[in-house]
C-alpha cells in the first residue's frame, strides 16, 4: 500500500473516531471465559468484548476484532491450478482470478 493512500485511509479512519495504533502488536486476548494468544494462522472475527493485551502493555478493550497481518496466502478455498505455491492467487492484470470468469483478488503483501 502506497505512502499516500496508507495516509488517507488513517485520516478517514481518525475522523469517526477510529484510534490507530502503529509499531505495537497484539499479544494476547482475555475475557472471563476467552483467552487467545497469538501468533495463530487463522482468519477469525471475535464479536464479544474483549480485552487486546498489546505487547507494550497497554490494554485495550473491544468488541470486535478483525485480524490484519501477514499471515500468508489464503487461497486455499481456490480449484486446483488458482493458487501459486505460496498459497496467493494467480491474477491477471484487472486482478480476475486464473481459472474464473467472476472472481477477482487483491491485497498487500
Amino acid at each position: 500500500m502506497g505512502d499516500k493512500f496508507r495516509l488517507l485511509a488513517q485520516a478517514q479512519l481518525e475522523k469517526i473516531g477510529i484510534e490507530i495504533i502503529l509499531s505495537d502488536k497484539v499479544t494476547r486476548f482475555e475475557n472471563g471465559t476467552v483467552s487467545l494468544s497469538l501468533p495463530f494462522h487463522l482468519h477469525v472475527l471475535i464479536t464479544h468484548t474483549i480485552q487486546a493485551q498489546l505487547q507494550s502493555g497497554k490494554s485495550i478493550p473491544c468488541d470486535f476484532y478483525l485480524p490484519c497481518f501477514p499471515t500468508g496466502g489464503n487461497a486455499t478455498f481456490l480449484k486446483s491450478g488458482s493458487a501459486d505455491a505460496r498459497n496467493y492467487a494467480i491474477v491477471d492484470d484487472t486482478f480476475k482470478v486464473q481459472g474464473y470468469n467472476n472472481v477477482f483478488a487483491l491485497g498487500d503483501w
